[in-house]
């Protein structure tokens, strides 16, 4: 068997073959379409039992085209205004996406929650659904 050692020439056209392809603007305008899709699918192709697809126009196309708006619009950003967008997003995006990866708990399991209290701050605290 016979295998070719990869001249440098050709590691470095690789290497500037996936830098060309993983800028910042792609892997951003990547993660959006993936909120997207999670919303669109979510919102229309999954809807919960009882509702429509047409219940939820207006919950599911403002945030679609809000997102379409700034794939289109964050090459053009300053560098600060795009890492706010992107660390903005990505938060918005975990906290969309999360409620589906946990299950809920049943009844008589434990589970940690935010409470308020009389200061107005928020505590972590375990309670039992009932």
């Amino acid at each position: 068997m016979q295998t070719e050692a990869l001249t440098s020439h050709e590691r470095s056209s690789s290497a500037l073959t996936w830098t060309s392809v993983l800028t910042e603007t792609t892997i951003v305008r990547f993660a959006m379409g993936l909120v997207a899709l999670h919303i669109v699918d979510d919102n229309y192709l999954q809807p919960e039992p009882g509702t429509s697809a047409g219940d939820h126009l207006a919950s599911g196309l403002v945030p679609v085209a809000i997102l379409v708006g700034l794939a289109a619009l964050a090459p053009r950003l300053r560098d600060g205004v795009r890492a706010w967008l992107s660390m903005t997003l990505g938060a918005l995006a975990l906290f969309i996406g999360a409620p589906g990866t946990v299950p809920a708990p049943r009844r008589g399991e434990w589970m940690m929650v935010f409470q308020p209290d009389e200061s107005g701050g928020l505590h972590l605290r375990a309670v039992r659904p009932r």
